[in-house]
C-alpha cells in the first residue's frame, strides 16, 4: 500500500485519515495541536512535524483543514509543502475554503511542480470559510446547518 500523509487531525481528519489507516494504507500525520494525533499514532499513524515533513515522507498529501489561512500555511507558510526537497508533488485538500484561496495556493506551489486537488464539500466563492458560513456581505448562512 501506499504511505499517505494527513494534515489536519481534528474533528473531520482524524476520522478520515483512520479509514486511510483501515484499509491498510501507511500513514504519517501532523496537526498544529500534537495531542490531535495520538489516537492515529496508537492505530499506527507516524508523527511528523510540519507539512514539509510530511510531504518529504509521503506518496501523496492529504489534509482537512478548518480555514482559509491553515492551508495557506500548509501550502506555503514556514516548513509547508513548498520547502519539501522530495517525496510528494500531490496535495489533495478536502477543507470547505473559498476558491481564491486554493487557486492562489495552488498557483505557486505549481512552480515547485505540485499538483493541488480540490476535494472540499465546497462553499461558494462568494462565503468566507468558517463555523455555519459567513456571506461575504457578513450575513451568517443557514443553510450549512
Amino acid at each position: 500500500m501506499a504511505t499517505l500523509g494527513f494534515i489536519g487531525t481534528g474533528g473531520m481528519g482524524s476520522g478520515m485519515a483512520a479509514n486511510l489507516l483501515k484499509a491498510g494504507n501507511k500513514l504519517v500525520v501532523t496537526d498544529l495541536r500534537r495531542e490531535q494525533c495520538q489516537g492515529l499514532e496508537s492505530q499506527g499513524a507516524v508523527f511528523k512535524d510540519s507539512p514539509k515533513a510530511i510531504a518529504e515522507s509521503c506518496e501523496i498529501v492529504l489534509s482537512m483543514l478548518p480555514y482559509n489561512q491553515a492551508v495557506h500555511a500548509v501550502g506555503l507558510g514556514k516548513a509547508g509543502l513548498h520547502e519539501a526537497a522530495s517525496g510528494a508533488k500531490l496535495w489533495i485538500d478536502f477543507s470547505s475554503i473559498d476558491k481564491k484561496t486554493i487557486v492562489g495556493v495552488n498557483a505557486e506551489l505549481a512552480k515547485k511542480d505540485w499538483t493541488i486537488l480540490d476535494g472540499s464539500a465546497g462553499i461558494e466563492s462568494d462565503f468566507r470559510s468558517a463555523p455555519g458560513g459567513v456571506q461575504s456581505d457578513g450575513q451568517q448562512d443557514h443553510s450549512r446547518r
